[in-house]
């Protein structure tokens, strides 16, 4: 019995060293820095007139668009602000109107990391909740895009002469001169649930390229001008990960395909959305100390509408740049830019007008402030 007893003790001992010897591979390369947990700076949102509304909520601001997540969740939240004033028609002669910004608020909570078993393998995820509120407002921060555009970038007269004009408009009026707010002060609300799982990571060039995939479900618009958002739910899919180049840089970046499903108002005008959404960004980090990051990256926003000649028919890019200071270990705050890197502004467009990769087809500029915990 003894010897029985014996055996089995050091059977026991031989299969748990037989576990703890072969542990996760790690990279030394890649510096201890990006070993534990760094939030990746985030990326604001470009897209903006009606796009915003029908689309599902931007990725790049929630948990979908890095890589890694805090094992014990976190908690985040971001007021966006997107410049424009600008006037243009489709061929079904709908002309839209957009004189001011629109604001959205979001909050996101992502739960600590669950498990499950299947497969006979533990799969880890994460699960978050985010709440997005769509508001048009006056151009706050129309100074600041006159200081970047007018002064800075030497915009000629007619672009300076339309951000001259500052209100509060974002409407669909068609061939019969009828008018239709798409938005107002009064919230439109968008609920968003997603499931995010961590990846194993990768050998790549000698270091750990990380990445994560998230499935989100959006519920139906609703409050203010709930017609101008989408009617069912949407779906959503986001691919993120994360290179380590050096003990301080870090690659990041991540790409989306959504659903958006249909409007009612826009369907209203005639206006035919793409049944695929797809998107991208892209970043380069330079963490200058243990607390502080500048990021340099750019987006792209795939076409959302179709056969209307408007500039939604057309991809779109973007140049982004971000602060992020991390405060302590569990918090951080960011401050987000979004510019389209073009010379010119299509103000008054017509079906007919030229929108070139250098000129603008989202929103005029965007500013991002937030934090998570």
């Amino acid at each position: 019995m003894k010897h029985r007893t014996i055996l089995a003790i050091l059977a026991l001992l031989a299969s748990g060293v037989a576990v703890h010897a072969d542990p996760p591979p790690t990279c030394e390369c890649a510096g201890y820095f990006f070993d534990e947990y760094v939030p990746v700076v985030p990326i604001g949102p470009s897209r903006t007139m009606h796009t915003t509304l029908a689309m599902p909520p931007v990725p790049w601001l929630l948990t979908d668009g890095e890589a890694g997540t805090p094992s014990r969740g976190r908690i985040a939240f971001h007021v966006a602000r997107l410049s424009d004033e600008r006037v243009y028609t489709d061929n079904r002669a709908n002309t839209f109107a957009f004189d001011g910004e629109e604001q959205l608020a979001t909050l996101e909570v992502v739960s600590p990391r669950l498990c499950v078993r299947a497969f006979d393998r533990s799969i880890g995820f994460h699960v978050a909740g985010s709440l997005t509120a769509h508001t048009l407002g006056f151009a706050w921060f129309a100074d600041l895009r006159n200081v970047i555009e007018n002064s800075i970038g030497n915009a000629d007269a007619g672009i300076q002469a339309a951000h001259d004009d500052l209100g509060r408009e974002l409407t669909i009026t068609d061939g019969a001169l009828t008018t239709t707010d798409l938005l107002d002060s009064t919230p439109l609300w968008k609920a968003r649930l997603a499931l995010k799982f961590p990846l194993r990571d990768i050998g790549v060039a000698g270091r750990r390229l990380s990445t994560a995939w998230s499935i989100g479900l959006t519920a139906p618009a609703f409050g203010g001008h709930a017609g101008s958002g989408n009617e069912a739910v949407q779906v959503d899919t986001t691919l993120a990960w994360a290179l380590p180049l050096s003990e301080r840089w870090r690659l990041t970046g991540a790409l989306n395909v959504a659903l958006p499903g249909r409007s009612s108002t826009l369907e209203r005008f005639g206006i035919d959305h793409q049944t695929l959404v797809a998107g991208g960004v892209v970043s380069v980090e330079w963490w200058a100390t243990r607390s502080f990051a500048v990021a340099l990256g750019a987006t792209v926003n795939g076409p959302y509408t179709r056969d209307t000649d408007a500039p939604t028919d057309l991809a779109s890019f973007y140049l982004n740049l971000g602060l992020l200071w991390r405060p302590s270990d569990r918090a951080e705050v960011h401050l987000l830019f979004a510019e389209n890197p073009g010379h010119k502004i299509v103000t008054n467009g017509l079906p007919d007008s030229d929108y070139t990769f250098f000129t603008q087809r989202d929103a005029d500029f965007s500013l991002t402030f937030g934090g998570s915990f």
